[in-house]
């Protein structure tokens, strides 16, 4: 497990770094940060929604 870590760290997280500083990657990875949570939130009301045929006393979203 260290040798895969040491790996990581010496060849995996330098190329990694190069590619997040760029501004276009950077732009794409704090749109989806921002609409994650909107998606997780959908995805709840969906789960209740369906659990909502099978259980009857669940709130209607």
């Amino acid at each position: 497990m260290n040798k895969l870590i040491e790996y990581m760290n010496r060849s995996f997280a330098p190329k990694m770094n190069k590619i997040t500083r760029n501004a276009w990657v950077s732009a794409i990875q704090e749109s989806i940060m921002g609409v994650l949570p909107l998606i997780l939130v959908g995805s709840l009301i969906t789960l209740i929604m369906i659990l909502n045929d099978f259980i009857p006393n669940m709130p209607n979203l």
